[in-house]
């Protein structure tokens, strides 16, 4: 009688789908990948669409700015952000110059522009008006031509993107909550005392560099009020990781516990390091 022959099973390759679609839980036993997730570096930086003194580009808008800068940033320019009207009043009690600063902050890390806290803060503290009309000018380039897209989710992983990218014709990706609460101090006692004991130096030496900013930020944005550099951070790491909140609250929680803010920030860090495997 013949024998059976076993059958050989050739492998069916197929393409993996850009954006698969996962479940709420990963499957039990995946069959591709079960090392841990990479790290990830942030996407290259884009430039400016104008430069700083770029004026003569929208003259009307810099003679608005000029005579109706503030009522401009009031009514026009906070909303068009995403923020309260209210929000240069309550952050102008730490200084004219704050709420320029958070706003440029988050219009860099959320469109992924070059650029660093510390040139914010040189660059709006030297003509605030000039970088006003630069804020709207971007604003007028990014509401014309780009939005926000998530990036690629590759089927051997279920975790988010970290990075949004802005190209044409997407929408923005959905927020997502904090990692930890502000009162979760005993998620990390021995961070939480580390900050409590040795606050300006740790901020300086360690999460400056883990925020992608120079040592001496802190230092430098110290001068307009002691609050300015967490706000600036807290700005940053939501505007970068699609974190829900906004500038106003970011300003309240520094203002009331700027210890409780450092501490949240650090556990948010190893919380993108550890567990989106993104580097920021």
């Amino acid at each position: 009688s013949a024998v059976m022959q076993p059958q050989a099973v050739h492998p069916v390759m197929s393409q993996p789908q850009p954006y698969a679609m996962y479940p709420s839980a990963p499957p039990a036993a995946p069959v591709v990948g079960q090392q841990p997730v990479p790290l990830q570096h942030p996407p290259q930086q884009r430039q400016w669409n104008s430069g700083l003194c770029s004026c003569f580009e929208d003259v009307g808008g810099c003679c608005l700015t000029y005579f109706c800068g503030p009522c401009e940033l009031c009514c026009c320019v906070s909303e068009r952000m995403g923020e309260q009207c209210c929000t240069p009043i309550c952050l102008g009690c730490l200084g004219s110059s704050v709420t320029l600063i958070a706003y440029r902050v988050k219009l860099r890390a959320r469109y992924n522009i070059q650029g660093s806290i510390l040139d914010d803060c040189c660059t709006t503290v030297c003509c605030a008006s000039c970088m006003q009309c630069q804020l709207k000018r971007e604003l007028n380039y990014i509401e014309n031509q780009l939005v926000m897209q998530p990036q690629t989710v590759h089927p051997v992983t279920s975790q988010p993107q970290a990075y949004p990218i802005a190209v044409v014709g997407q929408q923005p990706p959905q927020q997502r909550q904090w990692n930890s609460g502000v009162c979760g101090c005993f998620e990390d006692i021995c961070g939480c005392c580390l900050t409590y004991w040795c606050g300006p130096c740790e901020l300086c030496c360690c999460i400056s560099e883990r925020m992608g900013e120079q040592c001496c930020t802190p230092i430098c944005l110290g001068c307009l009020g002691s609050s300015v550099t967490l706000i600036a951070y807290r700005v940053k790491l939501r505007a970068r990781y699609n974190i829900q909140g906004s500038i106003i609250s970011d300003c309240c929680t520094t203002v009331f516990c700027g210890s409780c803010v450092q501490c949240q920030i650090k556990r948010e860090l190893d919380y993108i390091e550890n567990q989106l495997g993104c580097k920021p």
